[in-house]
């Protein structure tokens, strides 16, 4: 075996014990807006905790969130810009 060093008057080592794979928790389910209101769907919170919850405020039309996130979510970039700039 390539790499292996010798050793005299030690006894082979103890061949590896097999690991057995964690088990993650099983998931919690989450509380989604009701269908077919259109309400925001912005998240608050782990949705491992028991206070998660969405916004739930009218959205916007054609759009997940309501106005306020919204605004949060859809920026514009300013990244293409500053590189025009330098050209």
């Amino acid at each position: 075996m390539v790499g292996r060093a010798p050793r005299p008057g030690l006894p082979p080592p103890p061949p590896p014990t097999p690991r057995l794979p964690a088990s993650p928790p099983p998931p919690r389910p989450v509380r989604l807006a009701p269908l077919g209101k259109a309400v925001c769907n912005w998240p608050f919170g782990d949705p491992q905790d028991d206070d998660f919850h969405f916004c739930e405020a009218e959205a916007e039309p054609g759009k997940p969130y309501c106005a306020e996130h919204c605004n949060r979510a859809y920026t514009r970039s300013t990244r293409g810009e500053e590189a025009d700039e330098a050209a």
